[in-house]
């Protein structure tokens, strides 16, 4: 007995080392596993729909991976092309003004000159971005790396994510009606979040870049990218961007523009939330405002932009999971106990 209990506990050991361990392995690329299983979560839909079209499975997993690539790219080139024209507009901007002039007189009392302190400053920058640059690489290598790791567990999530479920579901150590229960409300969470937060903010945000585009405001596709992060926020959302765009087109008398952009605002894209988000989740799964608000923000502090969906979505499962163990339901074993009643003649 001595050395079978000495056995398990090096065994358990053993196994704890090897969590450890694969953690370790995995670690630097845990945001594009997580991202991928997201991802595949999103679009399953969609793969379900397509593998009855195509039957194949893996043909099916090779269209959606390049259909989701295709949905990163574009929106990506827009967005980037809009920065970078952005960019250029305030340049000419700052080009025509005459800075020199302006600001010689204020840095004459500190014994400097704005032709010197651009001189320094570039020459600053221009040695920062050098002694950088082998970062940037590393960072870049690392990016690509994680891509193609994202969409390798991406292609399996669609081939056999329905395996790995059932795998998950069968090593848990519950009655079967406890796991039916446990999986309906992570999954019922995930869709809150996945389905709910995340497609809820990405139609706000299109919704408010068009209506910038439509009454020409500048910069429609950059703003519309600035509201559907700002739309994972909590009472304060999208307009904390349409707001005082609209007060600024009042102000310098563009009123169609100025009382366009406030009522369609007020009246369509604040009401998304009350519109879409239940028809998107149904009545089961409801998030605490407080879950997403510290899931948003130390989701971005933990996990970068991603950290926007992962956040809210960590936290709900750990509140879901925490919820099911302090209430477990009783299994069908403990309902039978009680001796049935019997008819009466």
């Amino acid at each position: 007995m001595e050395r079978e209990r000495t056995f398990h506990y090096l065994l358990l050991a053993l196994f704890l080392l090897l969590v450890y361990l694969s953690f370790l392995i995995i670690q630097p690329f845990l945001t594009a596993i997580v991202v991928g299983l997201v991802l595949a979560y999103l679009f399953y839909p969609v793969y379900k729909g397509l593998k009855f079209v195509f039957r194949s499975k893996a043909l099916t997993s090779f269209l959606m991976i390049v259909l989701i690539l295709a949905l990163i790219i574009v929106p990506t080139a827009l967005i980037t092309a809009s920065l970078i024209q952005q960019s250029v507009n305030q340049y000419q901007l700052l080009a025509t003004m005459n800075l020199p002039g302006t600001f010689d007189g204020f840095l004459s009392q500190f014994g400097l000159t704005f032709d010197g302190v651009v001189s320094t400053v570039s020459f600053n920058l221009r040695n920062y971005f050098l002694s950088s640059v082998p970062d940037i690489l590393n960072g870049f290598a690392k990016m690509v790396l994680g891509l193609f790791i994202m969409f390798f567990i991406l292609f399996f999530a669609f081939m056999d994510g329905e395996q790995w479920i059932e795998s998950v579901k069968h090593a848990i150590p519950l009655e079967p009606e406890h796991k039916e229960r446990l999986f309906e409300q992570v999954k019922n969470v995930t869709r809150g979040v996945l389905y709910g937060q995340f497609l809820t903010a990405v139609v706000q945000g299109a919704l408010g870049g068009l209506m910038f585009y439509l009454f020409g405001i500048p910069n429609a596709v950059f703003w519309g990218v600035i509201m559907i992060i700002l739309s994972f926020i909590p009472f304060l959302g999208t307009p904390i961007v349409w707001v005082p765009a609209g007060i600024i087109a009042l102000a310098k008398g563009d009123y169609v523009a100025g009382i366009g952009v406030l009522a369609v605002g007020f009246l369509i894209v604040m009401n998304i939330d009350n519109v879409l988000k239940p028809r998107l989740i149904g009545g089961k799964a409801r998030l605490s405002t407080p879950v997403v608000l510290l899931g948003v923000f130390g989701g971005l502090a933990l996990f970068g932009f991603i950290g926007l969906v992962l956040g809210p979505l960590i936290l709900a499962l750990f509140q879901t999971t925490l919820t099911f163990f302090q209430d477990p339901q009783p299994t069908t074993t403990e309902a039978s106990a009680d001796p049935p009643k019997r008819k009466k003649k």
